[in-house]
């Protein structure tokens, strides 16, 4: 059972990929290996086991009940629906998510026509930007805006951005505040930053064009 319960926690871990659905499976033999180790040790005429036990039970009841719903709504989007309701209220504006996924946005927005661009397709994301004079971008990693602002070509322009940031924490010490902000993550989840990208097409209305008709009979 500590075989089986560890390999699985053991190899996610060296894989740099350890989230809570993946290690699921480990849960059921670690248990049986603790309760045959409590069963065949004098702990268990001891008051500790049963002790612990209520103890997990009431933990579990409190963070269940209180404490991940009040993460759940200090990090939802969802506190920043009037925000993002000023950069998207425009229906023919279209909106990029990078460089994932953003649904709870479009959930709150009542809009089914957002995109979404990998970290891997940055080169199509910045042709996209190219080929529309305005674009909203949902970054939905707190890298994810500078490392598109280093991709961006020289016709293409930040001209509004915002920064999601987490509410203070009221009623801790601002040390302590802030230290529990950064361990959450800073930023709402999975919506970090917003931008207002514009792509800044050349006047070439006044120049004549060397290849039209008219030019080349001219020249001949």
């Amino acid at each position: 059972m500590l075989l089986a319960g560890g390999w699985c926690i053991a190899f996610f871990s060296l894989s740099s990929c350890k989230l809570p659905t993946y290690i699921m499976p480990a849960f059921p033999p670690l248990c049986l290996a603790l309760g045959f180790f409590l069963t065949n040790s004098r702990w268990q005429a001891t008051p500790w086991p049963g002790t612990a036990a209520v103890l997990g039970f009431l933990a579990i009841c409190l963070g269940h009940n209180y404490v991940l719903p009040w993460y759940a709504g200090y990090r939802a989007p969802l506190g920043h629906v009037a925000e993002l309701g000023e950069y998207c209220s425009d229906a023919d504006t279209p909106i990029i998510c990078y460089s994932r996924n953003c649904d709870s946005v479009a959930f709150y927005l009542s809009r089914d026509d957002l995109r979404s661009y990998r970290s891997k397709e940055t080169h199509l994301l910045v042709y996209f930007l190219q080929q529309h004079p305005r674009t909203v971008v949902l970054f939905t990693h707190r890298h994810s805006l500078e490392g598109l602002r280093h991709a961006l070509t020289s016709d293409l322009e930040i001209v509004r951005q915002k920064h999601f940031a987490l509410a203070e924490l009221n009623g801790l010490p601002r040390v302590l505040a802030d230290r529990i902000t950064w361990l959450m993550g800073e930023t709402s989840l999975g919506l970090c930053d917003a931008a207002v990208i514009e792509h800044k097409r050349s006047d070439t209305s006044s120049k004549p064009d060397p290849y039209s008709p008219g030019q080349v009979a001219s020249q001949r």
